[in-house]
């Protein structure tokens, strides 16, 4: 696992889409895209 975040803020200036999901996987048990928009703003600065 790594502790280094994806270049959020670079990647929207240059204009690439983003999105938001989860697998579902058994090490990831998130079931609630508000958890995962959560995250998103919290972790890596995203805006809902």
């Amino acid at each position: 696992m790594s502790n280094r975040k994806p270049p959020v803020r670079a990647l929207k200036d240059i204009g690439v889409p983003t999105a938001l999901g989860s697998d579902f996987s058994p090490s990831t048990w998130v079931l609630s895209m508000q958890y995962i928009m959560e995250l998103a703003t919290y972790l890596l600065g995203m805006t809902p």
